[in-house]
């Protein structure tokens, strides 16, 4: 299961969820800003994102999030060769914020309450052991596939769970599936520049994501000359560039609020 490929399902059954989930076992965080903020991340993640990202966002000085799935540790798929333990050391040391993606990168829309409480044991375990210090306080869905059951069941655990509906937040957010647009080589990358530019004439949250960056990347990937554009074009934006968990701190205490759970 590990090297399964990152397509959507397109199940009707995966379909009609994607519409309704949405709307059920919310966890609402209401905010205004006066300027925007753009939370980059990284899912799974290969070296190619040490090699080549990690460069660039030396040059900005921002930190990222990085959702790891300990099982892919030095393994390699179509996503090429992923992470070691210390490439995570490292990232932690620097000020990087490293989140939660399950052990075996499961779709826990499939599988059962027990399975995923042992998922994320196994991967807090794992991760631990690898010399992460920092406890994991924000989730991402494994190929964004979620259940109002699974929404619940995370939120017990985890500040926030980050999903890859596309758009950015303006004044309110569901802490149980943050929207986030990926940074993708391709059509892909028109949309979020748009995204991104956008946040000038209306200040929002916005998270992007991506998974290997290299020079013939993955369909799931961008080159480094689409990624060094993408924080070029945050940069212009005059975005405060935060990890996730660290920008929900910020709306709570810049907005004195506090996030508001209704379950289905």
């Amino acid at each position: 299961m590990i090297h399964r490929e990152y397509g959507i399902s397109g199940s009707f059954a995966s379909r009609i969820g994607r519409k309704i989930i949405p709307h059920f076992a919310k966890r609402t965080l209401n905010f205004q800003l006066d300027r925007p903020i753009v939370s980059l991340s990284f899912d799974d993640f290969p070296k190619s994102v040490m090699e080549n990202a990690l460069p660039l966002l030396d040059k900005y000085n921002w930190k990222a999030t990085f959702y790891v799935a300990a099982g892919l540790e030095r393994t390699t798929n179509h996503l090429g060769l992923h992470y070691d333990r210390y490439d995570l050391q490292r990232l932690e040391q620097q000020g990087h914020e490293i989140g939660c993606h399950t052990y075996h990168h499961l779709n826990i829309r499939e599988i059962s309450k027990s399975r995923v409480r042992d998922e994320l044991s196994s991967n807090a375990k794992s991760l631990k052991a690898f010399g992460v210090k920092s406890p994991l306080e924000t989730f991402a869905y494994p190929f964004g596939e979620t259940s109002i059951a699974r929404k619940n069941q995370l939120s017990e655990q985890f500040a926030s769970m980050r999903g890859i509906m596309r758009g950015a937040h303006y004044n309110t957010v569901d802490l149980n599936q943050i929207k986030s647009v990926p940074i993708y080589t391709g059509a892909d990358m028109t949309q979020t520049m748009e995204f991104i530019k956008d946040l000038k004439r209306k200040p929002g949250w916005l998270t992007l994501f991506t998974h290997d960056i290299r020079k013939a990347p993955s369909e799931w990937g961008c080159t480094p000359e689409d990624f060094a554009e993408t924080l070029t074009t945050i940069e212009q934006s005059g975005a405060l560039v935060l990890p996730i968990q660290e920008t929900i701190n910020y709306l709570k205490e810049v907005n004195n609020a506090s996030s508001q759970p209704k379950r289905a």
